[in-house]
């Protein structure tokens, strides 16, 4: 018995020296510090796009025709879908194992949600449209292995007098 985890241990350590297991631990921290990185860019990217977009105004109230003071309306819709990086994901993966709050997942729902209504103000902007009433948001898991989700974003724009 004694030599078959000789032999085994053997095995190991010829398949695993300090030099692999230096370069392995390296390349997960460039990963690691990387998305790390792109992430915060994005929120700080999102915010000042949220900042010069706060006058449009969005409500999820519906309005009756006669509440409607508007040359015109339309339907206005977004969507997007938005994944977390390699290495959340394999954190986010052992949350789920062990069960309890997924905070990694709940920060992906809430960033796409915000992201889906900056994409539908800006179309809006680009409509020419200065208010999205009756906004509604769906939400979609697209993958249980990997958490990716898809939010749309819609409502009717109200091009105003």
């Amino acid at each position: 018995m004694d030599s078959v985890v000789e032999i085994i241990i053997a095995e190991i350590s010829d398949f695993i020296t300090v030099e692999s297991l230096s370069w392995s631990i390296g390349i997960t921290l460039i990963g690691i510090i990387i998305g790390y990185w792109r992430e915060k860019q994005f929120i700080k990217q999102l915010e000042a796009r949220e900042a010069v977009l706060e006058d449009i105004t969005i409500t999820n109230h519906q309005m009756k025709n006669q509440e409607i003071d508007a040359d015109t309306q339309g339907l206005i819709d977004c969507s997007i879908v938005l994944s977390r990086d390699l290495f959340r994901t394999f954190f986010i993966f052992l949350r789920r194992l062990f069960g309890g709050n997924v905070a990694g997942y709940e920060q992906l729902v809430d960033l796409a949600r915000r992201e889906a209504i900056v994409r539908m103000k800006e179309e809006a902007v680009l409509r020419g449209a200065n208010w999205v009433i009756n906004l509604k948001l769906t939400t979609h898991s697209l993958n249980d292995k990997s958490p990716r989700v898809e939010v749309l974003a819609y409502g009717t724009a109200l091009f105003r007098k």
